[in-house]
């Protein structure tokens, strides 16, 4: 939200530093690209609130992951053309940046997952050998 604001208040300033139309389009480019919906971005974690509010967490984590992986190949597939036509590498390099960051969080996300079914399975082991003492 703060893109759009400084895009809006870079429409009314008179200033010879920079350039205006300039400094609103890039502002409205990173709204854009905020926007999409990937998950670490603000695009994916609304995508997610409201995936929340109608179905189960853990259905919603994996829809979320389903559409920010479809996302980012469609991406990938569009910064690789725009790359051969615009002839500028900054657009492939932001699309790997977001693939770094995607895979990094995927990597923690199976940790935790991993991490929580060992302690699930343990806790049912010990709470099942507390109800054989009992018997």
């Amino acid at each position: 939200m703060l893109s759009l604001i400084l895009a809006i208040i870079f429409s009314y300033i008179n200033c010879n530093l920079i350039n205006k139309q300039d400094a609103v389009y890039s502002n409205i480019l990173i709204l854009i690209y905020n926007l999409m919906p990937i998950y670490p971005l603000d695009g994916g974690r609304i995508i997610k609130g409201i995936l929340q509010i109608k179905i189960e967490e853990e259905r919603a984590q994996k829809m979320i992951w389903k559409l920010t992986k479809i996302t980012m190949i469609i991406i990938t597939f569009v910064c690789s053309i725009a790359v051969y036509y615009f002839k500028n590498i900054a657009i492939f390099l932001s699309c790997i940046f977001l693939w770094t960051i995607i895979l990094r969080i995927e990597e923690k996300r199976r940790k935790l997952l991993i991490f929580s079914e060992e302690n699930s399975k343990i806790y049912s082991r010990k709470a099942g050998k507390k109800w054989e003492n009992q018997q």
